[in-house]
């Protein structure tokens, strides 16, 4: 698919197609949304996507939110007080 090498004899196997392990990953709908990598331990799964724990983040602030405490607009999570300093009815 990429062209990568399999020099190290590492690959994943899809259906008897060798795949490099991004583009594995990619198929399965394993990649963190944010940094494209591939998640191999533990998984945010929130807003129709997935993250890396660490990079499920308050697109305001950027401060890391954790599954159940955050508001979404337009499919972008929110934390609480950046979600009512910005579009909380005043």
């Amino acid at each position: 698919m990429c062209g990568a090498s399999f020099a190290g004899g590492t690959f994943f196997d899809d259906g008897g197609q060798p795949l490099c392990e991004t583009h594995y990953h990619e198929r399965r709908g394993s990649l963190c949304h944010e940094c494209r990598q591939p998640i191999s331990g533990r998984c945010v799964t929130a807003i129709g996507r997935k993250f890396h724990p660490e990079h499920f983040r308050c697109s305001y602030c950027n401060r890391q939110l954790t599954k159940g405490t955050f508001k979404e607009v337009d499919r972008r999570p929110f934390c609480h007080k950046c979600y009512d300093n910005t579009y909380a009815l005043t």
